[in-house]
């Protein structure tokens, strides 16, 4: 708990604009490997998360709006866990869990 009490309002607001341009750059990246026909996926995770979990098919909106969300807190979370020795090899590491238990 002592991490998350010594960041400041402006740091929480860094930590959140960088989860944010993480996942609009991922979303980009996704949507760009779909419409040229590249991706390993048949369609966004997000999307597919969103209509398992609401029941019905959604249009692709909400599910970048799925994949932004979950890709910010991450992004976030990373942040304020490696604060004090934010590293490349750490992100490497998070981005290998998420890729693997994501």
């Amino acid at each position: 708990m002592g991490v998350l009490r010594s960041m400041s309002t402006q740091d929480w607001g860094k930590a959140l604009a960088v989860g944010l341009l993480n996942g609009i750059a991922l979303a980009t990246i996704l949507i760009s490997t779909m419409k040229i026909g590249v991706s390993p996926m048949p369609a966004p995770l997000g999307l597919l998360f969103a209509d398992t979990l609401l029941g019905r098919h959604l249009p692709v909106p909400v599910g970048l709006l799925f994949h932004l969300v979950y890709v910010t807190f991450w992004s976030v979370v990373f942040i304020v866990v490696f604060r004090p020795k934010l590293a490349l090899i750490s992100a490497a590491l998070l981005a290998a869990g998420l890729w693997v238990f994501g």
